[in-house]
Formats: C-alpha cells, sequence, structure tokens
C-alpha cells in the first residue's frame, strides 16, 4: 500500500473516529471560549456578563431533562439495533440478548416515543424556568430589567425549539453514526459562536445576541434533522409523536434515575451559581460563574473519550463481547482521567494570565479558592465518568446517595454563601457528593464490565490524580511567577 493510500485510510478512519469527532466538537465549543467569551468580557459590563453566564443555569433542568432523555433514547436504539427485542436493563452477570439483525420497526416505536416525551419535557422546563429566572436575575448582581428578561425569554424559546429535534440525534446516535453528529454539533458549535461574537462586535444588546445565537442553534438542528432523514431514510417512515407505553416503560426506570442522578451531579452547583448571585459583587458573581464556565467545559472535554464510545459499548455488551468491551472501557476511562487533570491544571495555571492578557473586566477567583474548585471538580469528574460506565448497562446507580447529597447541598447553600462567599458556595456544593457518593459508582461500573475494581483504580485513575496533586501544590509559587515575569510583559504590550 502506498503512503497516500495509507494517509488516505488514516484520515477516514479518524474522520469516522467517535472519540476523535467528540474532541472536534469539544474544540469547535471552545470557539466560544477563545472567541465569544472574551469579545463578551471586553465589551459587557459585569452585570451583563453575569446575566448572559446565570441564562446557562438558570435553563440547566430543561437541558438536562432532554439530554437525559436523548441518552437514554440513544442506548435503547443501539440496543435494538444489536438485535435485542427486551429493551429493559441490563445488569451485571446477565446473559446477552443480541439476535442476528437490528429491529427496526422497535427503533422506530423508540423515536416515536423519543419525541412525544421531549415535547412534554419542552413544557415542563418552561415552568421550571420561570421561577429560576425571578429568582436569580433580579438581583443587585444582575439588575433585572426588561432587557434581561426579554434576553431570556428568547434564550428559553430557542431552546425550546432546539429539543424538538433530538429525536434524531437519538437516532443517528443509537444507530452508530457517533461520528456524523460529532461533527455536526461542531459546526453547530461554531456557528454559534462566530454569530455570537459577530453580534458583540458590531454593539449588540443583549436582546439582539440572544436572538443571533439561538437563531444559529436552530438552524443548525434543523440542518440535522435532514441529515438524519437523508442517510437513515427509514427515519422518513417514523412517527415524529407516538405514546408507546411499552417504550416508556423502558424507559421510565433508567430515564427518571438518570433525571435525579444528573441533578443531583450538577443541579447543586447549578443551585450554588443561582443562589450566589443573590449574595455576591457583581465581580465576585461573574469570576466565580467564568471559572465555573471553564472547569465545566474541561469536564465535558475529558467525558468525552467515554461518552462518545456508549453506543458501541452498548452493542459489545448486547452481543456479549467480554473481552472487546473490558479492553475499550480500560482505554477510554484512563484518557478521560488524564484530559481531566489536565485540563483543571490549565484554568488553575494559565486562566489568570489569560484573562489579562485579553484585557477582561472580569477576574477568576483567588488561586486557594480557584485550586480547591478544580479538585472538587475533578473527583467529581470521576463519579461522573464512572455513571458513564455504568450507562453501558442502561443501568443507573447511586440515585439514593446521590439525592441525599443534593438534599445536604440545598439545605446549606444558602448559609454557606452568606458566611464563606464562593467558599463557601464550593464546600456546599461539593462537599456532600464527594462524602456519600464517593467510589461506589466506579466500583458497580467496573464490575459491570467485569474489571476488579482495584486495579482498574491503580491503572486508570492514580497516575492522573498524582499528576493533578503534584500541579495544584506548585500552583501557588507558578502564580507568583507570572504576576512577577508575565503582569508586567502585558501591561508595557497593553
Amino acid at each position: 500500500m502506498s503512503i497516500a493510500s495509507r494517509l488516505r485510510a488514516v484520515s477516514v478512519r479518524t474522520w469516522g473516529s467517535p472519540t476523535f469527532t467528540a474532541w472536534v466538537s469539544m474544540g469547535a465549543q471552545s470557539v466560544r471560549l477563545v472567541v465569544f467569551l472574551p469579545l463578551l468580557l471586553r465589551r459587557y459590563d459585569e452585570s451583563e456578563v453575569a446575566a448572559w453566564l446565570l441564562f446557562g443555569s438558570i435553563l440547566f433542568v430543561g437541558a438536562m431533562l432532554a439530554e437525559q432523555a436523548a441518552l437514554v433514547g440513544s442506548r435503547l436504539v443501539a440496543m435494538a439495533m444489536g438485535g435485542a427485542t427486551d429493551l429493559a436493563p441490563t445488569r451485571a452477570g446477565e446473559a446477552p440478548r443480541g439476535g442476528d439483525a437490528p429491529r427496526w420497526p422497535l427503533v422506530g416505536r423508540v423515536f416515536g416515543a423519543m419525541g412525544a416525551l421531549n415535547l412534554a419535557l419542552a413544557l415542563a422546563a418552561v415552568v421550571v424556568a420561570i421561577p429560576l429566572g425571578i429568582a436569580s436575575l433580579d438581583t443587585d448582581a444582575v439588575g433585572g430589567g426588561t432587557v434581561v428578561w426579554t434576553s431570556f425569554l428568547v434564550m428559553l424559546a430557542g431552546e425550546t425549539g432546539r429539543q424538538s429535534t433530538l429525536p434524531h440525534f437519538v437516532l443517528l446516535r443509537g444507530t452508530g453514526r457517533v461520528a456524523l453528529v460529532n461533527r455536526w454539533s461542531a459546526v453547530i458549535a461554531i456557528g454559534s459562536a462566530l454569530a455570537g461574537a459577530g453580534a458583540v462586535v458590531v454593539g449588540a444588546d443583549l436582546v439582539a445576541l440572544a436572538v443571533v445565537v439561538q437563531t444559529a442553534n436552530l438552524a443548525g438542528a434543523g440542518c440535522v434533522v435532514a441529515v438524519a432523514r437523508r442517510v437513515e431514510p427509514r427515519s422518513r417512515e417514523f412517527p415524529w409523536f407516538a405514546w408507546d407505553g411499552e417504550v416508556l416503560r423502558w424507559t421510565a426506570g433508567p430515564y427518571l434515575r438518570s433525571i435525579v442522578q444528573s441533578l443531583a451531579n450538577r443541579g447543586a452547583l447549578k443551585l450554588g451559581t443561582i443562589v450566589y448571585a443573590r449574595h455576591g459583587s457583581p465581580a465576585e458573581v461573574a469570576g466565580f460563574l467564568l471559572a465555573v464556565r471553564l472547569f465545566e467545559t474541561v469536564a465535558q472535554v475529558a467525558l468525552a473519550p467515554l461518552s462518545s464510545h456508549v453506543p458501541h459499548l452498548v452493542r459489545l455488551l448486547a452481543r456479549g463481547d467480554a473481552a472487546e468491551l473490558r479492553a475499550r472501557v480500560g482505554r477510554q476511562f484512563r484518557l478521560s482521567q488524564v484530559l481531566q487533570a489536565v485540563g483543571v491544571l490549565a484554568v488553575v495555571l494559565f486562566g489568570g494570565v489569560a484573562l489579562e492578557a485579553i484585557g477582561s473586566a472580569v477576574e477568576l477567583p483567588h488561586a486557594a479558592v480557584l485550586c480547591l474548585l478544580g479538585a472538587a471538580f475533578a473527583f467529581v469528574a470521576f463519579i461522573r465518568q464512572s455513571l458513564v460506565v455504568s450507562l453501558v448497562g442502561n443501568h443507573v446507580v447511586a440515585v439514593e446517595r446521590m439525592s441525599i447529597a443534593l438534599a445536604v447541598s440545598a439545605a446549606i447553600c444558602s448559609w454557606a454563601a452568606r458566611t464563606g462567599g464562593d467558599l463557601g458556595v464550593v464546600l456546599a456544593v461539593f462537599a456532600p457528593q464527594i462524602v456519600l457518593v464517593h467510589g461506589l459508582p466506579f466500583t458497580l461500573g467496573a464490575r459491570l464490565v467485569g474489571l476488579p475494581p482495584a486495579p482498574f483504580f491503580r491503572r486508570a485513575v492514580m497516575p492522573a490524580w498524582i499528576l493533578l496533586a503534584i500541579g495544584l501544590a506548585v500552583a501557588a509559587p507558578v502564580h507568583r511567577a507570572l504576576g512577577t515575569f508575565v503582569s508586567p510583559l502585558l501591561a508595557r504590550g497593553s
């Protein structure tokens, strides 16, 4: 085989890789961080920045409801594509359910049921978002007002419209076209970020910015619908909305537990940001929200090697290919952990310098708070990655412990924000989950795929944690060095 042929084969394989294209998608979403967000930080005041960042926290519930439905639906489709006729959750040690051929009629039933479920969830999201907006936008840090509220309603309407297209994402992911979904997600992310950046450059207010960003998002989602109908012509015959009792029963258990799990895993943080917006100054709130956004981006990038392979892992489990399943989970988990550690250290060590370089009016929290927040995000990311492994069997674990952790965080969050500021919020949000949940999801997920938990932890987790611990330990002297040598250079160049 010639060099050109080999390069072509490698290019095709890479372009079709779920992990690589997931990173492409994440890289595209980082355009918001390196292009859109710096413009936002330079051209809008602290209250407007805080409002824009809060929109994401308020809309989190609706996005989470739709996201979890899509994840459960894609796993059901993957099971049907593996030949299964019973789509109930698979547990450790259970015999394979796969057959010889995909069950396309069952795939169509799942597609229609997901459409009906998403419609109901979109209405529920509106009901939840309005009171959350009242609680967080009409504060001293944000200021409320007609512009802020109109912008928020535009964002809410756009998110509701986007959710109606999710069954097509479910179909593509469940039928193994994860790379295709990731490539289109990258296109949508870049289009939305560039459109938003253009709106900021021409001096758009928050309302116009919201209209531009959501129009770009909806246009991209519409393109994905067209692509799904072209690459999988059978979908043209599938019902967009169908109340299928059996499919919804298969969905209900994993979905409800996923909702509780996701609320407990990420809801405490969103609640903490909303509560802190009522107690902190505009500068403090904007800095804290920015740090949270950066660490959330790191967590999403680090999760990609695992989450992008879930449909394939589901099919391996359905077929009973245990050796390949164990090898794939081990590699992807180790990679996710390394990416998480490196990303946290990048934010902690160089985030402040990067903001200074772009002339941002918003500063990150104090180094000690930033280090604690990064370490907490890293541990919770370990829990979240472990939960993804359990989801390979469509089995949602540790719900009870995570629910208790969420209740504890909710009970103490307001008091912690009043007495401890951003440090108190970090402890209130993360400490209950770390103490109550810790390694349980990791142990259960490892057993599901047939990996001994202790050796798996040593190989896949410990190296990344050692790297993170060393990096955080030297963070203080690195900050001092950067402040001594880099800041004067930046000041001289400005």
